[in-house]
């Protein structure tokens, strides 16, 4: 557990003790007691219903269900919701970016940086920024606690007396202290100097020798390649696995190995998948991270924005970048940038996003029907990158057309390393449980395609080995894992793992449970000693001033608006919880524990107060 962040709130201390009055100390469950229920008779389940004990279960309708209703898009691409075609408003669900804008919560007075560290100001009057010292002061905020995560992380604290833990680096004098011990910021994330690289893009400084090279083959053999396919199609002939892809461009970079087989894998998440969240399930012992989707047009452009979703902390061990994408050249110009001048391990490209502003511009998983463009940007990405190329993708835009296994032998002959398929369509999105059936057909698929002698006579040579490959989709406990991982080692190719997308946000500790096999009860003390370990690393990662302390908030508060969905174990009557299933309604086994299981974000925002003091009056949050 990390050093508890003390706080400034009233009786705070007192509040999280009585709380968490009457927790069981037996959080960790045997396999014994746990397993020997897990595989419970079907016919005690109600269809979609989780069941809790009757001592926990709630018979009048008290709670305010306001954002009862999930959209699991949220977590798929910034700033858009999912919309449905009725007229019926909901609290969840329906809420759009202009509903949604935050407001940016700063100090009543912006003092200027140059003067909060001690330093003077070489613009004079013309800072736009406050020099007044006193009037600041007089109206900062009280100090959080004692204890100043920037300071104790690197030696000194960048934001001097606007930290709103000043007192810890601030001497009897109004000096800023510095540590004996002074370390860079690089040393904890990588890939946190990007203003370099943003400024030798705009000034075109960067060598794209291999880009270029590939770019002016595929454009000529792109219409060659076009005329071959419009001549089977007049012969009525479906092309063969693989035939479209008969001529190969010069062989691909070098690329550093990596054995992704046996290893869990967190999935990229937009907004709640950040640096933060990432090391809290590091902490659970996940062995796969990689960052939240960046637009490859985006990073091309040199915006600071998206060059910052590349930030990767030193304990992510294994981390990929993903990309979105619709253009082979934009791509392999992307490509070949990172895996020049950015410290991952491998590059991942998204074919599965299903918003529609994402597939609407042929990203996502529109580029399941783009096959030419999809080999375009594989191939290009594969010829340039020092780095193994993946992707992650959809069955299809429909269940009607499950078109996820014609890419497979693709992506393949291009030379990938891993393929995650997610188990629905476009059009599916989180209404219907995930396709295992088909998703272990694909995976029988990448072997059957492989060895082949049909199928594989235009596997280039410097393809030595089939992907590794993930499936995705409905994975809420460690059995569903291992069930799935287990059975899959009887077929002609196990899985290599399984990413863990929303069962990791509703229950991070899912990456212990699977690595030892068992549910863990974990208490509500435990579950706030997590979010305590959120709050050190946001503080760490978004700044410890009020900005940085209202940030942190925020994304704790998105964080919430999925974490709250977890059912304790040990009040559950059927084991174990489903992703699909909504629990009934429930009191937990102390008032803590109740209110993380609040479905109203106002209560949300109660939760971060007990770790970030008390919320400015103007401090909202709304769900998506």
């Amino acid at each position: 557990m990390t050093e508890t962040i003390g706080l400034k709130r009233k009786a705070s201390q007192d509040d999280l003790k009585s709380l968490a009055e009457g927790e069981s100390n037996k959080s960790i469950k045997t396999v014994e007691s746990i397993n020997s229920d897990l595989h419970s008779s079907e016919d005690t389940r109600n269809k979609g219903m989780l069941r809790v004990k009757p001592e926990y279960r709630l018979l009048s309708s008290s709670k305010d269900t306001q954002n009862s209703n999930y959209d699991d898009d949220g977590a798929e691409a910034a700033g858009v919701a999912h919309t449905s075609g009725s007229s019926k408003h909901k609290n969840r669900g329906q809420n759009k970016p202009k509903d949604r804008k935050q407001i940016v919560q700063h100090d009543s007075i912006r003092l200027c940086n140059k003067f909060a560290t001690g330093e003077q100001c070489n613009l004079g009057s013309n800072c736009k920024y406050s020099h007044d010292i006193q009037a600041y002061l007089a109206e900062k905020e009280l100090d959080l606690g004692p204890v100043c995560p920037q300071f104790a992380l690197l030696g000194e604290c960048k934001f001097g007396i606007k930290c709103r833990f000043s007192k810890a680096h601030t001497d009897a004098e109004g000096n800023q202290m510095v540590a004996e011990k002074k370390l860079n910021e690089d040393q904890f994330i990588k890939n946190c100097s990007t203003k370099s690289i943003i400024q030798d893009i705009k000034q075109k400084n960067i060598d794209c020798t291999r880009s270029k090279e590939f770019i002016q083959w595929w454009s000529a053999e792109e219409i060659k390649l076009q005329q071959r396919l419009n001549e089977l199609k007049k012969r009525k002939e479906e092309p063969r696995a693989g035939a479209e892809a008969t001529l190969i461009p010069l062989r691909p970079n070098e690329k550093k190995k990596i054995d992704f087989r046996g290893k869990s894998y967190l999935a990229p998440l937009t907004t709640v998948g950040n640096i933060p969240f990432r090391r809290v399930c590091k902490s659970y012992g996940v062995d796969i991270t990689c960052s939240e989707m960046a637009i490859a047009r985006q990073l091309l452009r040199g915006s600071p924005q998206e060059w910052a979703l590349t930030r990767r902390h030193a304990s992510e061990d294994m981390f990929g970048i993903q990309l979105a994408s619709n253009d082979p050249t934009q791509f392999t110009q992307t490509v070949e940038i990172l895996s020049q001048k950015v410290d991952c391990d491998f590059i991942d490209l998204n074919m599965g996003c299903p918003i529609d502003t994402m597939t609407k511009s042929g990203n996502g998983s529109a580029l399941l029907e783009r096959k030419n463009k999809v080999r375009g940007m594989l191939l290009g990405a594969v010829h340039v990158s020092s780095v193994p190329i993946t992707i992650k993708m959809r069955i299809g835009l429909s269940n009607k057309k499950k078109i996820g296994h014609k890419i497979i032998p693709l992506a393949r002959d291009c030379g990938v390393a891993a393929i995650t398929v997610h188990g629905r369509s476009k059009e599916q999105r989180y209404t219907k449980l995930s396709d295992w059936d088909y998703t272990m057909e694909c995976a029988k698929m990448t072997k059957m395609t492989w060895h082949s002698p049909d199928a594989s006579t235009v596997t280039p040579d410097w393809v030595t080995e089939p992907p590794a490959f993930f499936g995705n989709g409905d994975v809420f406990s460690p059995q569903e894992y291992w069930d799935h991982v287990d059975h899959s080692t009887d077929s002609e190719l196990p899985l290599a793992g399984i990413m863990v997308g929303r069962g990791a946000l509703s229950k991070p500790w899912i990456f212990k449970e699977i690595k030892e096999r068992k549910l863990w009860d974990i208490s509500s003390g435990e579950r706030l000693d997590m979010l305590k370990d959120f709050t050190k690393f946001g503080l760490e990662c978004w700044g410890s001033d009020t900005m940085g302390v209202n940030t942190t908030r925020k994304f704790m508060c998105e964080w919430l608006s999925f974490l709250y969905r977890y059912v304790p174990v040990g009040i559950l009557e059927v084991l174990p919880q489903r992703v699909n299933e909504r629990p009934e309604q429930f009191v937990g086994r102390n008032d803590l524990e109740t209110l993380m299981a609040s479905d109203n974000s106002k209560d949300w925002i109660k939760i971060t107060e007990m770790l970030l003091g008390p919320a400015p009056e103007s401090f909202q949050f709304i769900p998506k």
